[in-house]
């Protein structure tokens, strides 16, 4: 859902924020992400990197890499 976001922000040449979906390990979850369209298409060119809700990470299987204001960027372990 979050590329369809993005694709669309690019057609219409929206500069503002994407309003995404956290990307986490919970199944359901609906949490909104505020993040600039160049940080979402810098995180979708790494195939193991997701963007979460502060507090969203699965320990288990991913670590956060960077914090920001609002979002966490996580890798999954390889």
């Amino acid at each position: 859902m979050n590329d369809r976001i993005a694709e669309l922000s690019e057609r219409f040449n929206d500069d503002q924020d994407l309003q995404l979906i956290c990307e986490c390990a919970t199944e359901g979850c609906t949490e909104r992400l505020e993040v600039p369209l160049d940080e979402y298409a810098r995180v979708r060119r790494c195939p193991d990197w997701f963007l979460i809700t502060p507090g969203h990470i699965f320990s288990d299987a991913e670590h956060v890499i960077e914090h920001h204001d609002g979002y966490d960027i996580v890798k999954t372990w390889s």
